[in-house]
């Protein structure tokens, strides 16, 4: 019994793709250099995936998971983590938009990955980096992204 309750709150594992636990409830990246944290929810969009991050230090990241890289929905892989998710075409889609400027997404950009770990109770677990661009062609870098997503409170 013991064990079980030790088990069930032990925190999240790092996932594969970063070295670091994300924190609860919350998301981190390095912003073209800079380092960024907020909080980030998920939910279902049909059968995709949703994740969207408060606006908090001047930006606000959505992430939009379609289609893994073995050809399931972004529901069904839910059910057999983890799942990878490539941020561009049919398969899913990234974005960063700041408090005051032109916002980012990845199809104007070079593309990214999404990775879902593994689901802690309701929470889902993960990491991403993608590459964003404006319609006036800047880009912005997001790099060594983590999340430890809620889902979103309705």
């Amino acid at each position: 019994m013991l064990l079980a309750l030790l088990l069930a709150c032990a925190p999240a594992p790092a996932p594969a793709c970063t070295d670091e636990a994300p924190t609860e409830g919350g998301i981190k990246a390095t912003i073209d250099g800079v380092v960024w944290a907020a909080v980030v929810q998920w939910n279902l969009a049909g059968t995709g995936i949703q994740f969207t991050s408060a606006q908090k230090d001047g930006y606000r990241i959505s992430l939009v998971a379609l289609v893994d890289d073995q050809g399931r929905t972004a529901a069904e892989s839910l059910e057999e983590l983890p799942a990878t998710f490539l941020l561009q075409d049919s398969s899913g889609s990234a974005s960063v938009t700041p408090e005051q400027g032109e916002s980012s997404a990845t199809s104007k950009g070079g593309g990214g990955s999404l990775s879902i770990a593994e689901q802690v109770d309701d929470d889902l677990v993960g990491c991403f980096s993608f590459t964003a661009g404006t319609s006036s062609g800047t880009e912005v870098l997001v790099e060594a992204g983590s999340f430890w997503a809620s889902p979103l409170a309705l």
